[in-house]
């Protein structure tokens, strides 16, 4: 986007990120449109009674914004949900400390506060990694194939197929995953790129 935004990014230079922020917004914006709208072009082929051979797919027709919708919903709740949870047991932790008189440095050496402090993140990421695959991984083809429905649909077709679907993720997403890691790294650049 910016020349000076990665070495703004580098040195925590809060007044150039800050400057880039609306171009960086609109840009991963735009680019989510686009990869919704890849997605619905792979979907219907994929969805096709008869094989459908395109050169070019260019699309924004009423599927591509329900995806693109509903795609930045499910973003939106995770983000909340996990906000939420986090403001939640800072306060409780604020609570806990005040009720107890404990010291932050008292809490940070107790052995409950570092299990509730441990267990409360990992049982929240795995709680969002449900709703992300039962979520999203069935959205796609539900738009595509049917004029309404789209979150709703797709959360109750995805009901006691979690394993099955990430299953699927993880036997297409791996191998997709390496190969492109080796032709970026072994053959488009000389190794990994600078931290």
């Amino acid at each position: 986007l910016s020349p000076a935004f990665t070495p703004a990014l580098i040195g925590s230079d809060g007044a150039a990120i800050k400057q880039a922020w609306p171009l960086i917004l609109l840009f991963y914006l735009s680019a989510f449109l686009l990869m919704s709208m890849v997605v619905v072009g792979m979907t219907e082929s994929a969805l096709a009674d008869a094989p459908v051979r395109r050169f070019f797919y260019f699309s924004f027709d009423r599927r591509v914004w329900r995806l693109f919708k509903a795609y930045l919903l499910s973003i939106l709740i995770v983000l909340s949900v996990a906000v939420v949870v986090l403001v939640g047991l800072v306060i409780i932790g604020i609570v806990v400390a005040k009720v107890s008189g404990m010291s932050p440095d008292q809490m940070k050496n107790s052995l409950a506060v570092g299990l509730v402090a441990g267990l409360v993140p990992l049982l929240l990421t795995l709680g969002l990694f449900y709703f992300v695959v039962r979520q999203m991984v069935l959205l796609a083809p539900v738009v595509v194939a049917e004029e309404t429905g789209g979150m709703r649909k797709a959360w109750t077709l995805s009901h006691c197929q979690f394993w099955r679907l990430l299953a699927i993720i993880l036997a297409t997403g791996v191998p997709a995953v390496l190969i492109g890691l080796v032709v970026r790294y072994r053959f488009l650049f000389d190794g990994l790129p600078p931290s």
